[in-house]
Parts: structure tokens; C-alpha cells; sequence
């Protein structure tokens, strides 16, 4: 495409001009993206928004000194003023050495992302007709229902990524996602209650009608559940956290093996890694080279290659995510600057009914967090929750009001089972969990 050819000789040019102007090192990186944005509400369609932007972030090196711009304009005589003046910028700060590259040795081999099979090769022959019929029909699916309102909303991005390096790199990357979301709006005793469901891809084919059937449905039994006295009951409970919510308490984790967190005393898990602090049930792996996978990939936002690389084995913290910076700052290796797919181990024989079912006293069913935080220095946490309280009858009933609160090394602790409803497909492979034994409060 000639996009792609006037990205990269604009990045060629600008990377030249850098060091003959006074750099020591440099890197672009140019992201091109593409997308459509389709709202449909009762079979009409409300909203139609295309986008094509170009955004650009270079970084130069002078004299132990970093500075970057950042900007939209793909004019080449303005990208060489801002490289004038962001190299002027930089002389104006205090000398930083652990400020660097990575080395030429942590660039990867693969110069494209093509053999993980993430874009759809078709995208550019889709049109916005075929597009907008994909959506209509997953409102109308559901059309026959008992419903006040069937909204669907369609997004497709394509993502062209390149970056080139002052020392050696030169990578490139297409990225194709398509998701769908479908919502439904019931009315139950002059009350609007909601339902939602979402599905992603990597190609236009994959959305098939079965598929679009599916996610309608579940979208509107949610809404069907939500049917029904609200209670707010306090007491000890095992939980279970729904696969589409559980990164919410995974996110914390994340944020404290980051080198930034680490290096500036603010993360929780500072002085825990190769320690078992969680459930020796927990296994949680980084696999960046996963085929067909939304989040893989060969080389991480430095360039540096990616690794499978295991983030919590058996309970016992593995890994910190630790850029070059942070690395010469901590006097410590290099990995990477953060996870590309997340895979929790779990059990193929335990399915998402079984663990939602109580043995004996009821369980707290959480299918949606409704705000809150966590202190990463501290790992204390409180998050308000969504979902349903299930007896031993298996009768739900919506509850309002409640917070779940914490701490996340205590929480994770009490992980006693886990599901097997992994979507292979996304960067967080994450199932459904059970816990034991957690204090819910009004």
C-alpha cells in the first residue's frame, strides 16, 4: 500500500536527519490505524463513524538525555522541525544514563508478525454495506423477545505498526480486530434492566450467525436474571468471579511486577519474587507467540523480542516486567515492558455450572464490578459488585449494595477451583475462579 511505503521512507528520513543533527540514538514508531464504528438500535441504524489516522512517537537520545514528541502530521519537512527542536528540548534536562536502547542482541529475528496470523486479508474488500447487515442481524435475532430496546454496536480496527531504530531494529506489524456487542433492554415492573454480551475476532468470517445467535441470547438471559428482590447480604461466602470481569483483580498484579512500581518502592510485590504468596493453584503465563491470538506478538513497545515466560508458577511469583530503563535504574536484566497474552492453567474436566453451583451454604455469583480501586503499594482493595447470591437450589437473586474488599495477597490465596470457559482467542485467557471464605459488607 502506499501508506506503508510513505511510512516507512518518512521513518527512514527522520531517523537519518536525527543523527546528523546531533542525536546519539533514536526511535520511531508510526501506527496507522483504520476503523469502522457501527450503532444500530432496533434493526435502524443510528451511527456510522469511520477513522484513518496516522499517530507517531520518536524518542532521541542526546547525550545521556532522552526526549520525544509525539504527533499526528506526516509531513516530512515538520517531523525534521520537531526533531530540531525536541533535540534542543533535551539538552535543557539533567543527565540520566540509565536513559538507552536496548541492544542490538534483544531485537527479534522475525521482521513481521505474519506467521501469528492476526490480520484478515480481506479487510480492505469488506464493505460498509455488509458491515451494517452483520449488525442489523444480531438485533433482530433477538427482535422476537420481550424487549424494550436491541442495540448493537460493531467496531473493526486495522492497525499497521512500524519501528525502526538508530541501532539495528526494524520491525513491522498488521493487526486485524473485529468485535460485536450486543445489548438488550427489558422491562420488568417499570424497572429497565440490562443485559450485554460481547464477542471478538481477527477476521470478518469468524462473526458466523451461529455465533451472533449466541452472544443475542446470552445478552438478553442476562438481562431476564436480573429479574426479581434485590438483597444485600452480609456474611463470610465463597465467590465466584466471572471470567469477563476477573482481569479487574488480575489489573493490580500487573501494575506492581511493573519495573516503574518496583523501582519507586510502590508496588505490594516488591520483595516477593521466586516467594509463594498465592494459591499453588495459580499458574499464570505470558505466551506472546500464540497463533491467532488478539495480544500476540514477536516484539514488545522498546522492540525488544518477546518470551513465554511464566508469571506466577504454582503460586510463586516469577516475573517482573522491567523495561531497559528501569532495568540500568535496578541494576537488574531486561524482560519485557509488559505481558502480550495471559494464560491461566486450568482444569478441562471443571466446567463454569459446576463450580457456580453450592456444595452446602450459598455462594456470591460476581458477573460485573461497578467501580473501585487498589492500592498498589499496599495491595488493599475495594471494588462495588454486580451479580447474584445462588442457594443450594440453585435460585438466584440480584444483589445491590455490596463491596468486595481486601487485600490481594489474602485474596488470592483463597483461590480453591477453576473453570475451564477460556476464550482462547483474547490476550486474557483468564476462566472463571472460585474462592473461599471472603467478608462481603454493605
Amino acid at each position: 500500500m502506499d501508506t506503508i511505503k510513505h511510512i516507512k521512507t518518512l521513518s527512514q528520513n527522520a531517523i537519518s536527519f536525527a543523527m546528523q543533527h546531533g542525536c546519539d540514538n533514536c526511535l520511531i514508531s508510526v501506527n496507522n490505524v483504520l476503523g469502522t464504528h457501527i450503532e444500530i438500535t432496533n434493526r435502524q441504524v443510528e451511527a456510522i463513524k469511520q477513522h484513518n489516522t496516522v499517530d507517531i512517537q520518536m524518542r532521541l537520545f542526546v547525550e545521556n538525555r532522552v526526549s520525544k514528541f509525539y504527533t499526528n502530521i506526516i509531513d516530512e519537512q515538520q517531523i525534521k522541525k520537531l526533531i530540531l527542536h525536541t533535540i534542543e528540548t533535551a539538552k535543557l534536562l539533567s543527565p540520566e544514563p540509565a536513559h538507552e536502547l536496548p541492544q542490538p542482541n534483544k531485537y527479534p529475528k522475525q521482521k513481521n508478525n505474519k506467521q501469528l496470523f492476526l490480520h484478515d486479508k480481506n479487510y480492505h474488500n469488506i464493505t460498509i454495506e455488509q458491515k451494517i447487515e452483520l449488525a442489523k442481524y444480531a438485533c433482530s435475532t433477538i427482535a422476537r423477545k420481550r424487549t424494550i430496546e436491541n442495540k448493537c454496536s460493531y467496531q473493526d480496527f486495522y492497525s499497521f505498526e512500524y519501528m525502526l531504530s538508530s541501532n539495528g531494529l526494524e520491525v513491522e506489524s498488521i493487526n486485524t480486530v473485529y468485535k460485536l456487542l450486543s445489548e438488550v433492554v427489558i422491562n420488568y415492573n417499570n424497572t429497565k434492566l440490562d443485559g450485554y454480551k460481547q464477542m471478538l475476532s481477527i477476521t470478518f468470517n469468524e462473526i458466523n450467525n451461529d455465533k451472533i445467535n449466541k452472544i443475542a441470547l446470552e445478552a438478553f438471559n442476562e438481562a431476564i436474571e436480573k429479574k426479581g428482590k434485590r438483597v444485600t447480604p452480609n456474611g463470610v461466602f465463597d465467590v465466584v468471579v466471572d471470567k469477563e470481569c476477573i482481569y479487574t483483580l488480575l489489573s493490580p498484579i500487573i501494575s506492581a511486577i511493573q519495573g516503574g512500581a518496583i523501582q519507586q518502592n510502590r508496588s505490594f510485590l516488591k520483595d516477593k519474587l521466586n516467594k509463594q504468596i498465592f494459591s499453588p493453584l495459580l499458574t499464570i503465563i505470558d505466551n506472546p507467540h500464540k497463533r491467532k491470538t488478539i495480544g500476540s506478538r514477536y516484539y514488545d513497545s522498546e522492540g525488544v523480542t518477546t518470551k513465554k515466560r511464566a508469571i506466577i508458577r504454582n503460586g510463586k511469583l516469577k516475573t517482573f516486567y522491567i523495561n531497559t530503563y528501569y532495568a540500568n535504574k535496578l541494576n537488574t536484566k531486561a524482560t519485557n515492558t509488559n505481558y502480550s497474552v495471559l494464560v491461566m492453567t486450568c482444569n478441562d474436566t471443571v466446567t463454569k455450572s459446576q463450580i457456580i453451583t453450592p456444595k452446602q451454604r450459598p455462594i456470591i455469583y460476581i458477573k460485573s464490578f461497578l467501580g473501585g480501586n487498589c492500592n498498589i503499594t499496599t495491595g488493599n482493595f475495594s471494588y462495588g459488585i454486580n451479580g447474584f447470591i445462588i442457594d443450594k437450589n440453585r435460585k438466584k437473586q440480584p444483589i445491590e449494595g455490596m463491596n468486595l474488599t481486601g487485600n490481594m495477597l489474602d485474596f488470592w490465596n483463597k483461590l480453591i477451583e477453576i473453570s475451564s470457559d477460556v476464550n482462547i482467542h483474547t490476550s486474557i485467557q483468564i476462566p472463571t475462579l472460585k474462592f473461599s471464605q471472603i467478608t462481603f459488607s454493605e
